[in-house]
């Protein structure tokens, strides 16, 4: 059976997030210095400091838009004020919420790209989203040697020439979701995390670390987040509801 088609929705979106369902946003980094302000404003102060220490404007537009807007959706769905969220960090780095939080069952993973910033969110499940501009380079393939698996290489490889830029991408997005969301990193899993490439779909698991139960227990979805883009969400379980949104300008 083929994965059902997932559309963006508009709007201000549910007000909570419930157990059969993960939730995935979308948001434009291109926005008014006023909304930046506003942002800034519900971090905490080492937060405001990381942004002040970037070195380009534009990485501290990106930084403050992403951790405020994370905050202001973890606010939402955890019933707290989203300048009181603390955050820790766990496994690879990854940003998790403190113990504390009212609602410690909620996972999150963000990640950015270009100008576009996702947010994948659910309850007691593992999950991950990537998003990449698509940019042909010369080292794609010295990229897919170092770090796709060598099923995944000679896919890419045995693709016409004026695919394979699109199915790189395809690979390393449902790849580095599927990898987020086990909390792991390309170097050690690199052989173990097997996914398709055909960037037309479907997107699919064709291996996962047997630590982590098999393929059949994750999901995989490419996200049509727009022209020059590509993304992937992976989620545990097959029983979720995956909704898009993106919040009006």
């Amino acid at each position: 059976m083929g994965q059902r088609e997932i559309q963006w929705q508009g709007g201000s979106g549910p007000a909570g997030l419930s157990a059969s369902e993960v939730h995935v946003w979308k948001i434009s980094l291109e926005q008014s210095p006023e909304l930046i302000r506003a942002y800034d404003g519900i971090l905490s102060s080492d937060e405001r400091s990381r942004a002040e220490g970037a070195s380009l404007e534009k990485e501290r537009e990106c930084f403050s838009l992403c951790r405020g807007f994370l905050r202001m959706l973890l606010g939402r769905y955890g019933g707290i004020a989203p300048e009181a969220i603390r955050f820790q960090k766990g496994k690879q780095g990854k940003l998790i919420l403190d113990p504390s939080f009212p609602d410690a069952d909620i996972e999150f993973t963000l990640s950015h790209s270009g100008r576009v910033a996702l947010f994948a969110l659910a309850r007691g499940r593992r999950l991950g989203v990537d998003v990449e501009k698509i940019r042909a380079t010369a080292r794609l393939e010295e990229i897919a040697r170092n770090c796709f698996s060598p099923a995944e290489t000679e896919a890419i490889r045995g693709l016409p020439e004026d695919m394979r830029v699109n199915a790189f991408y395809a690979c390393w997005t449902r790849k580095e979701a599927a990898i987020k969301a086990l909390g792991g990193s390309i170097v050690e899993l690199m052989n173990k995390v097997i996914v398709s490439t055909l960037p037309a779909g479907p997107a699919r698991l064709l291996q996962m670390p047997s630590g982590a139960s098999d393929a059949s227990g994750w999901r995989l979805h490419d996200l049509p987040v727009g022209e020059g883009y590509a993304a992937a969400l992976c989620h545990e379980g097959h029983d979720a509801e995956v909704l898009l949104w993106e919040p009006d300008a």
